[in-house]
């Protein structure tokens, strides 16, 4: 019939496979966000950046709200008091590179992943992070669903034999 000695590759082997590909570009990816954010402060303090407001002009004066309701509903903002803080600085240094809950909730951009280093660098791993995942998430979908008519394989158990070919006659 079949060699019963060796098992046959499956989705599962390749969904473990993937992962393990996406876990070592995700590491990879998280030192290199870290190695931006390094040049991005270098570049930020180099240029005179605000060390109050990260280039902001704004500071939070006080939080008076559970985190998940800042959306400016309990949070006072205030502008930065730093005299040397001006449009002009701030245009010429940027933002620093960090991205807070206030950031979001006054619809400031990552500065982060805007950057013009991390586009360069970075940006090319979350496309193939992303794809990495799309091929993940297709397989275990194919993994768990089968059709009439599909082909399968016992992998484990001792009636049929592994390594048995079925065919799906109807599944429910």
């Amino acid at each position: 019939m079949g060699d019963y000695g060796r098992r046959p590759y499956t989705y599962a082997d390749e969904i473990e496979r993937l992962s393990d590909i996406y876990d070592d570009v995700l590491k990879t990816h998280a030192e290199l966000v870290k190695a931006v954010k390094n040049i991005l402060f270098k570049r930020f303090k180099d240029a005179g950046g605000c060390d109050r407001c990260g280039g902001r002009g704004w500071i939070v004066s006080g939080d008076w709200g559970d985190s998940e309701y800042i959306y400016d509903k309990h949070v006072d903002y205030h502008h930065c008091d730093n005299l040397k803080c001006t449009p002009e600085s701030r245009n010429r240094s940027g933002l620093a590179p960090y991205y807070s809950m206030f950031d979001k909730a006054r619809g400031c951009i990552n500065p982060v992943v805007e950057s013009d280093v991390f586009k360069a660098i970075a940006g090319p791993l979350d496309e193939s992070l992303e794809r990495t995942m799309d091929v993940i998430q297709e397989l275990s979908y194919q993994q768990n669903n089968y059709l009439s008519g599909d082909d399968v394989v016992i992998l484990d158990g001792e009636i049929p034999p592994v390594g048995t070919t079925w065919k799906i006659l109807l599944y429910i």
